[in-house]
């Protein structure tokens, strides 16, 4: 891989890997597919985890059976998430 010029020599080599659309709502009654998936993630030994958004299909409650799974996940740097368009907060007026 050709590290950019701008990017500082200490990132050579840094491996950060991308989780995205896990709509993870889809695969309740499936669990041991996410249990695949966080073996593979975690084989690739990156240093950093991010999840750019999708985690799920709308609500939180989705995550209920598959937080202990998913918090396995392993990168010495840390696992970091941000929100995507259907994850969604729900407001009472």
């Amino acid at each position: 891989i050709k590290l950019i010029d701008t990017v500082p020599k200490g990132f050579d080599g840094y491996r950060i890997l991308q989780l995205s659309d896990i709509h993870i709502g889809s695969w309740l009654g499936n669990p041991e597919a996410i249990r695949r998936l966080v073996t593979l993630v975690n084989e690739q030994q990156a240093d950093l985890i991010v999840f750019t958004g999708d985690l799920v299909n709308q609500q939180s409650h989705e995550l209920d059976g598959f937080k202990e799974t998913l918090s396995l996940l392993h990168a010495p740097d840390g696992v970091y998430s941000i929100l995507g368009n259907h994850e969604t907060v729900s407001i009472s007026l």
